[in-house]
């Protein structure tokens, strides 16, 4: 292990801990922050953490809030099929809708957790490229080299009591709240939307069999925490105890956590210019030798007729040759081709099918009257059902006639509203509804592949 650094860029400070290798965790040996400056840019802020030392250091960790990160429950079905070389980008349109980061403007990094029969869970990080392009040359400007960014939620080590087999811990940050707990069976990880300050003291974590924990960053709780089992950022001693911990978890052989990888570092200018040195060199050298061995050969060749036919034969099959690795190439490209629109097509198709789901909760939301409670959305096969309480028909009528009429536009047939009286007013009220909604054919496939024709469901309230 060399020594390396770990960065830490936060809503109201930026933080630099430098570590060396120790026997059994790295030790840390110098810390330093200070509070944000005024630059919204996160490569002024990443330089301006690492000059709060005037140690050198060569390799550096980011951890950054900046970054987006979140827990994901993808389909099995989803994900069948999908080469290797295309997982991430699937991943990434699965997060934009969680995350509201586009997969073509961003970077992703994941490691599997544990998942279900019916869904696969990935912990995963977003970054935008340009975010990860101004880190990382803010990191080559310095004079070192950057190891990768990750989000400082989710350390998979206990504090209270490294090493512990048997323990849970809730963790508040600025834009996500992180539980990560751990038993015999392994770590698991839950990642929700953010808490505010006022809402964090309010988090109750007592009442657990296990060793509970609370990690919060809040300068406006004691500086000493509020319990054995509560760790505040903003008191120094907790913040070296949790930096630690950090330092070896980006170490472990095995990554723990989700971590976006630095770009590959393009060629310097010094090394093009030899490289193009040599290569002139090199033709130089070439051409000498082949005016040498070109006069050597005619010398030779002007010796008979007979010295010449068994070259001009092996030209003759070397042509032949060249043609015929001409045409195969010629193949290869078309198969190439081919293969690229087929994949560019499943994309295209893909996002066609995102859109009209979308336009179906947007139209619910947008005509819903307040006398309606929509308590279930269920989906089987190619038939969508709406199912839930009026306290007057009209009201639903209108919304399956609002809701018919925008889906219609985009190919979904809505079948007539089933109204059912529950008898519990005297006028028969309140009513249960069900509105069930067809999705075209076209649509029940997707690049080739099946849907599941499972049933799901999402309960609305």
């Amino acid at each position: 292990m060399k020594p390396f650094t770990i960065v830490w860029l936060t809503a109201r400070r930026i933080v630099r801990a430098d570590f060396k290798p120790g026997r059994d965790v790295p030790q840390l040996v110098e810390l330093h922050e200070q509070s944000r400056p005024a630059a919204d840019d996160i490569g002024t802020l990443t330089d301006a953490a690492l000059r709060l030392s005037k140690r050198r250091t060569q390799r550096v960790w980011v951890l950054t809030s900046d970054a987006a990160t979140t827990v994901l429950n993808v389909s099995r079905d989803l994900l069948q099929g999908v080469p290797a070389a295309d997982f991430d980008q699937s991943l990434s349109f699965e997060a934009e809708t969680l995350t509201g980061i586009s997969s073509f403007e961003s970077v992703l990094g994941y490691v599997p957790l544990r998942s279900t029969a019916e869904d696969r869970r990935f912990w995963v990080i977003q970054v935008m490229t340009a975010a990860r392009e101004r880190i990382q040359r803010a990191a080559r400007d310095y004079g070192t080299r950057l190891l990768g960014i990750s989000h400082p939620a989710g350390l998979q080590t206990a504090l209270a009591e490294p090493g512990g087999t048997n323990w849970k811990r809730v963790e508040i940050w600025d834009d996500v709240t992180a539980t990560v707990t751990h038993d015999a069976s392994g770590t698991g990880i839950e990642i929700t939307a953010g808490v505010s300050i006022r809402q964090r003291r309010a988090i109750d974590v007592a009442g657990d069999d296990r060793v509970t924990e609370r990690l919060l960053d809040d300068p406006t709780a004691a500086s000493d925490g509020s319990g054995s089992g509560t760790f505040n950022l903003n008191h120094e001693d907790h913040l070296r105890h949790w930096l630690t911990a950090w330092a070896q978890q980006v170490t472990a052989p095995q990554p723990v956590c989700p971590v976006v990888a630095p770009m590959p570092t393009p060629m310097s200018g010094a090394t093009r210019s030899t490289i193009s040195l040599s290569l002139a060199a090199l033709a130089v050298l070439g051409a000498v030798g082949v005016t040498y061995f070109t006069q050597k050969r005619l010398t030779q060749l002007s010796a008979g007729i007979e010295r010449l036919q068994q070259p001009a034969k092996r030209v003759q099959e070397l042509q032949a040759e060249t043609e015929k690795l001409t045409k195969e190439k010629a193949e290869l490209i078309a198969r190439r081709d081919v293969i690229r629109a087929g994949e560019l097509a499943t994309r295209v198709t893909v996002d066609r099918q995102r859109q009209r789901v979308l336009r179906l909760f947007e139209l619910l939301s947008k005509h819903h009257h307040e006398e309606i409670v929509v308590r279930e959305i269920q989906g089987s096969g190619n038939e969508t059902r709406v199912t839930g309480l009026c306290l007057q028909t009209a009201h639903v009528q209108r919304l399956a006639q609002a809701v018919g009429e925008g889906l219609t536009e985009i190919g979904y047939v809505v079948l007539p509203i089933e109204v059912a009286a529950t008898s519990q007013r005297d006028d028969g009220g309140p009513w249960q509804f069900t509105l069930r909604i067809q999705e075209p054919a076209e649509s029940k496939s997707v690049g080739g592949q099946q849907r599941p024709e499972s049933g799901n469901s999402l309960a609305a309230h």
